[in-house]
């Protein structure tokens, strides 16, 4: 074999071996990108679950007691005059259920109208609705979709469950406002049966606390805002610095929940959500009924 043959047999050899040490680093990055693209859903699923049960932990309470202002309608010049209730929300959690109690106090057209939620581990929520004297409606799926006493908010919006939904992730980082929040994503399980496909949240990953929610339909598309201002500090009670605005458009009057005053931690009587108690306290004109403007 003369030099020339020789050599030309040496890069045909070096170009054969190059063929394939390329294939296999091609086969070998394509098996690294598949394993990552497997691995970054699980792991913002993985993440999600944990905000979400942050959210849920930072919420947690053994009872609570708290009086709210709700306006359904606009504060406008212009506007119709806005609906103005006065309510008192009572919650205690026990074990295996959480009880939660939305009751009108004013105005007299709507008194002692309530609800009372029964939240556990697994869906789907339960409950009963109350009217004076002493009229019980069990929750049926259709009561728990509809809104609460005339405003924007419907009982599954009251029993924020989504948090406990088993699907979430993380969909990334925003910014709202000065602060950063990571956005999650919450899909119900079909014994949730619940009103909304999904719903995307605004957390603030530091407090676990969410600055804005948005609730989408069947059709995908938004059906609810809800947002959550948070004022100054004005001492230990966190509830006095936070209203919930909430918009649902298609016609649903615009609803805002003033948390006036209220305490956490305490302990709340199992009697509290009992019939005699609700028409007993539903009987009475709380002495701050007049609309705060």
């Amino acid at each position: 074999m003369s030099e020339a043959q020789a050599a030309h047999s040496v890069w045909r050899d070096l170009r054969r071996r190059w063929a394939t040490w390329a294939a296999l680093v091609a086969i070998a990055a394509a098996a690294v990108g598949a394993s990552a693209a497997q691995e970054r859903p699980a792991d913002a699923a993985r993440r999600g679950l944990e905000l979400a049960r942050r959210v849920v932990q930072a919420q947690d309470t053994p009872g609570f007691q708290i009086r709210a202002r709700m306006v359904v309608g606009t504060e406008s010049d212009g506007a119709p005059r806005p609906t103005v209730l006065q309510v008192r929300l009572v919650g205690r959690r026990e074990t295996g259920v959480t009880r939660i109690l939305f009751q009108v106090l004013w105005p007299n057209t709507l008194k002692g109208h309530a609800a009372v939620i029964e939240r556990r581990k697994s869906p789907p929520v339960t409950g009963f609705l109350f009217d004076l004297p002493d009229r019980v409606t069990p929750l049926t799926p259709a009561l728990i979709v509809a809104p609460f006493a005339g405003s924007g908010l419907t009982l599954e919006d009251l029993a924020d469950d989504f948090w406990r939904w088993p699907a979430q992730r993380v969909a990334g980082q925003r910014q709202d406002g000065k602060r950063a929040c990571t956005i999650l994503e919450s899909q119900p399980s079909q014994e949730a049966a619940s009103a909304y496909t999904l719903v995307r949240s605004c957390v603030d990953a530091r407090s676990a606390a969410p600055r804005w929610v948005e609730k989408y339909g069947a059709d995908g598309a938004l059906v609810k805002r809800i947002a959550f201002e948070r004022r100054g500090s004005q001492g230990h009670d966190e509830s006095a610095r936070l209203a919930m605005v909430v918009d649902s458009g298609a016609g649903v009057p615009p609803t805002r929940v003033e948390f006036l005053k209220g305490e956490r931690d305490v302990t709340v009587s199992p009697a509290e959500f009992s019939v005699e108690r609700l028409g007993r306290l539903g009987s009475k004109t709380p002495p701050d009924t007049g609309p705060k403007r």
